[in-house]
């Protein structure tokens, strides 16, 4: 790590936790997650899920197919 990100980073971690949430949030959506096709749909799902557009699959029901199909 260069000089100017080490110090950066020292200002950075004596932020707030709120301010150092927006700067993470705001670094994060700066980066590309590339080929990283684990990463795009854990974000994916990550936005369904708040969003409430996918309420996600009862345990029951998952151990239940789980039971009938095999992994």
């Amino acid at each position: 790590m260069s000089d100017t990100a080490a110090r950066l980073l020292d200002s950075v971690l004596a932020l707030p936790e709120d301010e150092r949430l927006a700067f993470r949030d705001a670094l994060d959506g700066s980066l590309t997650p590339g080929d990283d096709a684990l990463f795009a749909e854990m974000e994916r799902r990550r936005a369904e899920h708040e969003s409430g557009s996918d309420l996600g699959t009862p345990a029951d029901d998952v151990f239940r197919r789980l039971e009938a199909n095999g992994p």
